[in-house]
């Protein structure tokens, strides 16, 4: 059931670009990606029009059994609850985990403190069963400290499985 702020989401920001069928493969740089797999963070960074995310995309392709989520970040997700209710719902779609606590939080009037609503969002992330790989495209488009030290705060949290 989607609830009233999802309806309002651009569900396309939350889909894997598709690989085009005459693209170059790169095993050097898949290997990289792949060993990129046990860290808690894995930083693809080349100037715009250099391939990044077709890179990424393409190399996700090969891994079908590999679940992942992919947000493509714009300037628009420049607030914390935004981000994060962009975040729980690729996530909720790909795992049909609920993400409930979280996504009730971010409903809230008022707005919860930025501490709980993170912390809440790492629990449930935490709770997770499975392992799952989070694909953040374009995400220094964010300009927002919130966001930001959001972000650094979950990726200094993450599960293993994460």
């Amino acid at each position: 059931m989607n609830r009233p702020f999802e309806t309002a989401l651009l569900y396309t920001k939350l889909n894997r670009p598709p690989s085009a069928a005459d693209l170059v493969i790169r095993p050097r740089l898949f290997r990289k990606l792949e060993a990129g797999l046990g860290a808690r963070l894995t930083l693809v960074s080349a100037p715009a029009g250099f391939g990044k995310s077709t890179l990424v995309s393409s190399w996700l392709a090969t891994k079908s059994a590999l679940p992942f989520i992919w947000y493509s970040v714009d300037g628009n997700d420049d607030a914390l609850g935004t981000f994060l209710t962009y975040l729980a719902t690729a996530i909720r779609i790909r795992t049909a985990e609920p993400f409930q606590q979280t996504l009730d939080l971010l409903m809230a009037t008022p707005a919860p403190p930025a501490d709980a609503l993170l912390s809440t969002f790492m629990v449930e992330l935490s709770s997770l069963p499975d392992e799952l790989v989070i694909v953040l495209d374009d995400f220094h488009t964010i300009r927002s400290p919130d966001v930001q030290q959001g972000l650094e705060f979950l990726v200094a949290n993450l599960s293993p499985r994460i």
